[in-house]
């Protein structure tokens, strides 16, 4: 992050029997990301938690892409997974803090997987996107 002169990053962890949710470190100074200065942030605590028990992410937070859009914006699209399933859907938040809280966006899941028999209809993993700053547009 060029404002806080700190890498940044989100990253899910968790064991193989209970969730897995997302969680945010830093490492001071913007030329060593290969430090040994990574500090895990927020206390520990998990940045984008998993949805209560029954929702479309009640198991899994993970597989965050933030993206920069402003000193005063970021985005992250993220896999949810649902527990009684395992089906895996495409979650947004923003955070207005440089990345330290995040509120999910009220319409999650963003892209849910189609109907039953299509080609998506088990999972949708792995989001990947841009800002096109001409074209004020995400593009995923």
């Amino acid at each position: 992050d060029p404002d806080d002169l700190k890498w940044k990053c989100w990253f899910h962890a968790g064991n193989n029997t209970g969730p897995r949710q997302t969680y945010y470190a830093t490492c001071p100074g913007a030329s060593d990301p290969g430090g040994a200065n990574w500090t895990i942030q927020n206390g520990g605590t998990n940045v984008v938690p998993i949805g209560a028990g029954g929702t479309w992410e009640d198991q899994r937070t993970v597989d965050c892409k933030v993206l920069r859009v402003s000193s005063s914006l970021m985005v992250m699209m993220y896999s949810g997974v649902k527990v009684s399933t395992g089906v895996a859907q495409l979650g947004v938040a923003t955070s207005t803090d440089r990345g330290l809280t995040w509120t999910k966006y009220g319409g999650n899941p963003a892209i849910a997987v189609g109907a039953a028999g299509t080609w998506d209809a088990g999972a949708i993993w792995g989001p990947a996107f841009i800002y096109d700053e001409n074209l004020k547009l995400y593009l995923c």
